[in-house]
């Protein structure tokens, strides 16, 4: 699962977790988890949009990991044409840090809608500074930390992640009745704090 890139620089995967990339079995992580369950009563500990994780414990025997791979085998068996998969927008480079995160985070801050008033992207919150931390998950790479600037390709991220289909969960993002939003600091915050380099 490791990109060739970062390959050889000692990261090793932990013994104790089954990592499972579904991707070309014609489930979605949502279905496949799903089928385990209802049908072999296997329960998965986490899922990402192409990938399930299980977890060994020191109570696995090895007539439940035989089971886990007679099952995985009978499902792949059933030979479902891969789901056609989607292209997720690429994660935004990480922009200037503005302000020390703690003094950002424990600013009041103001609410920003990620949308105007006619549903697009509000261009208001490019050149402001995030007070949150922002971690849409799949994959769980944060897309702001709580004193960095945001650029104009922030929010256009953001807006296509809650446009998607696919059901993700959005850290950080605060609802203010169904408008989604971004915790930033004020102007008047900002002349208060210390700016960094």
């Amino acid at each position: 699962l490791l990109p060739q890139a970062v390959k050889h620089d000692g990261i090793l995967l932990d013994p104790t977790k089954v990592t499972i990339d579904i991707s070309g079995c014609g489930y979605t992580a949502e279905d496949l988890q799903k089928a385990l369950f209802e049908r072999f009563n296997i329960q998965v500990e986490k899922s990402t949009f192409n990938t399930l994780t299980l977890l060994l414990t020191i109570g696995t025997t090895r007539s439940k990991v035989s089971r886990l791979y007679d099952a995985l085998m009978r499902i792949a068996r059933e030979g479902r044409s891969p789901r056609r998969l989607y292209r997720t927008p690429e994660i935004p480079a990480f922009t200037a840090l503005r302000y020390l995160p703690r003094d950002a985070y424990y600013c009041g801050g103001e609410l920003v809608p990620v949308f105007d008033d006619k549903e697009r992207v509000n261009r208001r919150l490019a050149g402001r500074v995030c007070a949150d931390q922002v971690v849409p998950y799949p994959p769980g790479i944060p897309v702001l930390v709580p004193g960095q600037a945001i650029t104009r390709e922030i929010p256009e991220y953001l807006a296509s992640l809650l446009r998607s289909q696919k059901r993700m969960e959005m850290h950080g993002v605060v609802y203010e009745g169904y408008q989604p939003c971004v915790r930033v600091l004020t102007a008047q915050e900002e002349r208060k704090l210390r700016r960094l380099a």
